[in-house]
């Protein structure tokens, strides 16, 4: 989110959380991002946030963390696309 905080997503509710404390341990890098608009990343995170919550982690069919970030750039219109996917 735009105060700097991890929503890692590990299946039911998320919960930001430093680095260390991650699904998986601490992330190997980080991909800075700059949004247009803090308010309109801050709703898209808490959106995807929400979505995810009802879902079953599963990196084989697809719901897993790099899905659910991927739903909040596709819910931000990050770079002007809607299509994100967790290979790209």
């Amino acid at each position: 989110d735009s105060a700097g905080r991890l929503h890692d997503w590990g299946g039911g509710p998320i919960h930001p959380c430093p680095p260390d404390q991650m699904l998986f341990g601490a992330p190997a890098r980080y991909i800075s991002y700059s949004p247009q608009s803090l308010e309109k990343w801050d709703e898209a995170v808490a959106q995807a946030d929400e979505e995810y919550r009802h879902k079953i982690h599963c990196m084989v069919c697809g719901s897993d963390c790099h899905s659910h970030t991927a739903r909040a750039l596709d819910l931000s219109n990050a770079g002007g696309c809607a299509c994100h996917n967790k290979v790209e």
